[in-house]
């Protein structure tokens, strides 16, 4: 668009000394009326007819004034009159075409932000239950990579939200979250299911790695130490259930249903334990429930 305009600009300038007043008339009444139909659309090119267009019909103005011919005065006040009016129509339509856009941008942000805070916890800022289960039957629907889903919930949590309040249990379940974030891919997913329990999908990584993922997590996470008000220090612990799946094996259900099995088991075999086991084992079902995920059962 500026290269038409700026075509269209110099042709005017070239050609418009050419002829007689009347094919100069003509020249800046068409250039002023394609500018009226081009700024509608392309701001960038009306403004290059603009820059052309004032000069040129300034010049046309004085030339007709100067001439002292009746016929001539009327021209002039034709053309100054036909100029204000696109030049003002152009301005005007600038300006609400820019508030248009404005808005529109500020549209697709506030979007942005109401679709992130649907599938983002607003306490620890990770992904939501509903978005988990999202993600969880993407990454089980790929056939050409192993994954790995890993539950975690957290020992000793109860104590912290009776000692120091819900405020520091919910500073321990954000400092929790930073530490899932520190240890996962761009690829991977955190989420918190919900209370102290919390998890992460590993689309792409073999049952090793996730146990590798696994045990620094929860070296992580009995490392921390909460320091709140009053002298008090906390500690927490996590018992860990992994399920992995092999390439082209991998199901949403099963997933979940030995992720589950395994974190109740480790939690029973005395807490701050990692459990691994295939996703193609059949587990006794356990306690938890997570109500989101039935359908997928």
């Amino acid at each position: 668009t500026l290269v038409s305009g700026i075509v269209w600009g110099v042709g005017a300038a070239l050609f418009l000394p050419l002829g007689d007043v009347a094919h100069q008339m003509l020249t800046l009444l068409v250039l002023t009326g394609v500018i009226a139909g081009a700024m509608t659309s392309y701001g960038a090119m009306w403004r290059c007819y603009m820059i052309f267009m004032v000069p040129l019909a300034a010049l046309m103005e004085w030339r007709l004034l100067t001439d002292h011919l009746p016929l001539h005065y009327v021209l002039a006040f034709v053309n100054i009159v036909y100029v204000s009016v696109v030049a003002y129509s152009a301005y005007k339509t600038d300006r609400t075409i820019g508030k248009v856009l404005d808005i529109t941008a500020e549209n697709a942000e506030l979007t942005r932000a109401l679709q992130y805070q649907a599938t983002h916890d607003p306490l620890v800022d990770l992904v939501n239950h509903r978005e988990f289960n999202v993600r969880l039957r993407e990454v089980a629907s790929r056939e050409i990579e192993p994954c790995a889903l890993i539950f975690i919930d957290l020992d000793r949590f109860k104590e912290i939200n009776d000692r120091g309040g819900h405020a520091a249990g919910d500073e321990a379940l954000r400092r929790v979250s930073e530490i899932l974030k520190a240890h996962v891919r761009a690829s991977d997913t955190a989420a918190r299911l919900g209370g102290d329990e919390f998890a992460l999908l590993l689309p792409g990584c073999p049952s090793e790695r996730a146990r590798e993922v696994a045990a620094a997590v929860l070296a992580a996470i009995e490392e921390f130490v909460l320091r709140w008000e009053g002298g008090h220090h906390f500690r927490v612990g996590a018992s860990m259930g992994v399920a992995c799946a092999a390439a082209g094996e991998a199901d949403a259900a099963a997933l979940l249903r030995v992720a589950d099995s395994a974190c109740y088991a480790a939690k029973n075999a005395g807490r701050g334990r990692i459990e691994v086991r295939s996703a193609s084992v059949l587990e006794e079902p356990s306690p938890f429930e997570f109500e989101a995920l039935r359908p997928l059962q």
